[in-house]
């Protein structure tokens, strides 16, 4: 069965799965094709789109479930959006939370929400702010916007240059760049074998760094997640 033919299935498993516990009453919108385009304008969702590529430009009224190989939206979303692709990238207006895997998650819009992210790559770029929590799992993750709430994950790298309300708890991390322009209110705390790189003109709190254990061979840790554990349960949750 083809990849293509697996996605319209998944597609279909969740719509199917939303009409029968939100009733005959929901309103619910399908796109699916090899290049998806969502004008602008305003939809009632929820939108469920597939396909290779999708653009979203237009407003939701309601939730956003995509899967695809690139995931684009520019519009403004006033519920979630959950992804699935290669690329997740936010230019848009999310007013509820966004929970994506990928390979590359990018974010330059506004999300009032959390963000729950597994992938290779993750930014949230200059211009974007983050109105709740960040729980991220990947290889690098560069955080250039305010974030309002706390910071969670485990990442390999790691690049902090923004302003954080709350605490930043780095489960594990091989390298942490702390920028100039960095303040975080509330605690640092970071699992590494390496002392993080923290400039003298960032604002931090309190700054713990632990070590990691030692862990005897072919024996399961039972502490903290690793980003790809991270990335397989964040994956299932969006496929179910």
């Amino acid at each position: 069965m083809s990849k293509k033919h697996n996605g319209y299935l998944t597609m279909l498993a969740v719509m199917l799965l939303f009409l029968l516990l939100a009733g005959p009453a929901a309103a619910v919108v399908i796109k699916s094709g090899d290049m998806v385009s969502v004008p602008n304008g305003t939809i009632k969702g929820p939108l469920f789109t597939s396909g290779n590529n999708i653009i979203i430009n237009a407003d939701v009224d309601g939730d956003v479930f995509a899967a695809g190989q690139s995931i684009v939206i520019n519009g403004q979303v006033d519920g979630d959006v959950i992804a699935a692709a290669n690329t997740v990238r936010i230019n848009g207006h999310v007013q509820g939370d966004l929970r994506a895997a990928a390979n590359t998650i990018e974010i330059s819009g506004q999300i009032d929400g959390s963000i729950t992210g597994a992938a290779n790559n993750i930014g949230i770029r200059e211009g974007s702010n983050v109105k709740r929590d960040v729980l991220l799992f990947g290889n690098t993750a560069e955080l250039f916007a305010p974030i309002e709430g706390q910071v969670m994950g485990a990442v390999n790298q790691m690049h902090l240059n923004s302003s954080i309300n709350g605490d930043v708890q780095i489960w594990d991390v091989q390298n942490l760049v702390v920028g100039s322009s960095a303040i975080v209110g509330g605690k640092l705390n970071y699992r590494s074998d390496n002392t993080a790189q923290i400039s003298s003109e960032a604002k931090l709190g309190e700054v713990t760094r632990l070590t990691p254990r030692v862990r005897p061979d072919n024996k399961a840790s039972k502490e903290g997640i690793s980003w790809f554990a991270g990335l397989l349960w964040i994956t299932t949750g969006v496929l179910i």
